[in-house]
């Protein structure tokens, strides 16, 4: 609710943070992980305690999610909130199951997803050593996304639109 209601009152989130912190053990979901690290990036504020225990048990994880928890994951997340292990990880995952390929039998949405996270990537001033497999997933995605340019794009989300913003300061 913190992210829904745009509070970026950094002792809240770090009040919620403990709250939440002690409740990791206590039959908390793989979605309610992404979404706690969502909610970190789409905020911009961190609880460094929270993240780092939510990371820790959520990137061995990485390698069984499903392509409907992959989409989950914000791009902002992944740029901003993970580790380089977990971002590895999570664009292993995403190599492995072929997100957003091909191009033309993805949905807009998740395609928007995948070619922003691949814009991200290349354009990003802290890069992370990336795997011949995710580089190779990487380069077939902006093919196949230059090869559709041709297309009308849709409007920008307001996430994507908050991650333009942060990407062009």
């Amino acid at each position: 609710w913190l992210s829904r209601a745009g509070l970026r009152d950094q002792t809240l989130m770090t009040l919620m943070g403990n709250e939440t912190l002690l409740r990791l053990n206590d039959d908390f979901a793989l979605d309610m992980y992404i979404e706690v690290l969502n909610v970190h990036a789409k905020l911009d504020t961190r609880n460094p305690r929270l993240t780092t225990a939510v990371q820790r048990d959520l990137i061995p994880l990485f390698a069984e999610l499903g392509r409907d928890q992959v989409c989950a994951v914000a791009p902002l997340t992944v740029m901003n909130v993970l580790s380089d292990q977990g971002r590895i990880a999570y664009l292993s995952r995403c190599a492995e199951l072929g997100m957003g390929l091909p191009g033309r039998m993805t949905r807009p949405a998740v395609l928007r997803q995948f070619r922003l996270l691949e814009d991200c990537l290349r354009l990003d001033y802290h890069p992370t050593a990336l795997p011949n497999v995710v580089q190779l997933w990487l380069a077939n995605l902006k093919s196949e996304a230059d090869a559709m340019d041709a297309i009308e794009p849709a409007p920008l989300t307001p996430v994507e639109e908050d991650i333009l913003r942060v990407l062009r300061k």
